[in-house]
C-alpha cells in the first residue's frame, strides 16, 4: 500500500485524512462478514419491533443492512460521503441527498421494503439532539474503537450520551491490543458515561484471525443502557 493508503495505517487519523482514505478506490474498511458479536448479542439491544438504531462512525457497515432486514430503522453518522453513498448503492437502496440543517454536511435518506435508513455525512463532534436524537438503541463497533487519545474518547462519549433516550441500549465492541495505551477499561467506560448509565461487560472473547492480523488479541462487548427516568 502506498501514498494515501499509508495514512490509513500509520499515525493519528484526522477527519480530512479519513475522507481521503475513503476516496482511494484501493481502500475498503468494511469487514467481509457480519460482526459475530452482533449476530450473537443483537437481541440484547433490539427489545421491540421497529427500533430506531444509531450507528456512529458507521462507514458502510454490514450490520446496518442486517438491521434493516430485521425491520429496524437505521441512522448512521459518517464523515465520508463516499462511504454513505456506497452503503445505499451496494445494497440497491434508492436515496436522496439533502443538506443538514444547523451544521455543515449532507444527509442521505432511503428506504427498502418500507424500512428507512438515514446516514448523516458530517463531523461527528458537531452532531447533537437538535439534528436528531432520542435513539432507542446504539450499535458501536467502529466508533469508540477508532478513537485513540483519551480526551477524544471522552469527547466522543459526551456527544453520544444526549443522543440516547431513557431506556436506550448501547452495544459497544472494544478491541484489546497487548500493551496498548489506548485500551479503555470497564471502570473508565463507567466513569465517563456517568451515573445516568449502567455499564456491563457482556463477553470477553479471543479475537478471530482477521482481527489478530491487526494485532488485536481480544474483543470485549459492553452493554450500556441509559437508566429510565
Amino acid at each position: 500500500m502506498s501514498g494515501e493508503g499509508d495514512m490509513c495505517q500509520e499515525g493519528t487519523m484526522t477527519t480530512e485524512s479519513w475522507i481521503r482514505c475513503w476516496e482511494d478506490p484501493k481502500m475498503d474498511f468494511t469487514a467481509k462478514t457480519v460482526n459475530k458479536l452482533f449476530t450473537d448479542y443483537h437481541d440484547q439491544m433490539l427489545r421491540k419491533p421497529c427500533t430506531r438504531v444509531l450507528v456512529p462512525l458507521c462507514g458502510k457497515a454490514l450490520e446496518m443492512k442486517e438491521l434493516m432486514m430485521m425491520g429496524h430503522e437505521v441512522v448512521g453518522i459518517e464523515v465520508s460521503p463516499v462511504a454513505c453513498k456506497a452503503f445505499f448503492d451496494e445494497n440497491g437502496i434508492k436515496y436522496e441527498a439533502k443538506h443538514i440543517d444547523k451544521i455543515p454536511g449532507t444527509v442521505f435518506e432511503g428506504s427498502k421494503n418500507g424500512v428507512k435508513a438515514r446516514l448523516y455525512s458530517c463531523d461527528y463532534y458537531q452532531f447533537s439532539p437538535e439534528i436528531e436524537g432520542g435513539f432507542e438503541a446504539v450499535w458501536d463497533s467502529g466508533g469508540l474503537n477508532s478513537i485513540e487519545e483519551d480526551d477524544d474518547k471522552k469527547r466522543y462519549i459526551e456527544v453520544l450520551k444526549p443522543l440516547m433516550a431513557p431506556g436506550c441500549v448501547n452495544l459497544t465492541e472494544l478491541c484489546q491490543i497487548s500493551d496498548c495505551p489506548y485500551n479503555i477499561s470497564e471502570e473508565e467506560l463507567g466513569s465517563t458515561f456517568g451515573d445516568e448509565f449502567n455499564v456491563k461487560l457482556l463477553t470477553d472473547v479471543e479475537a478471530w484471525q482477521e482481527m489478530k492480523e491487526m494485532e488485536v488479541n481480544r474483543l470485549k462487548l459492553y452493554l450500556i443502557d441509559r437508566k429510565s427516568k
